[in-house]
């Protein structure tokens, strides 16, 4: 009867190991699956802002060339404006 007493005991014991074990793993999962999900939410903000930067920076690089080529074109006015005013003195 002892025998038996104590193979009940073990089993028992065994039992709530395993229960145990059990919880664990499924709080361990359920740790696995939040910080999944954080890191997930961290890398969109992340390619979000990203993708702001770019296009913040693509309308700045835009700004700055049309700037650029409308000085140019000024430049281009003047001199050609100059060159004109030259001819037209060259042939009085």
């Amino acid at each position: 009867m002892k025998k038996l007493l104590i193979a009940a005991m073990m089993v028992a014991g065994l039992a709530a190991c395993s229960q145990e074990s059990k919880d664990a793993t499924k709080n361990a999962a359920q740790a696995i699956a939040s910080d999944a999900k954080a890191v997930e939410s961290h890398a969109a903000s992340a390619v979000s802002n990203a993708a702001d930067n770019a296009a913040a920076a693509t309308e700045k690089a835009a700004s700055a060339a049309v700037g650029a080529a409308k000085e140019t074109a000024d430049d281009a006015v003047a001199k050609a404006r100059e060159a004109a005013e030259k001819a037209k003195e060259s042939t009085k």
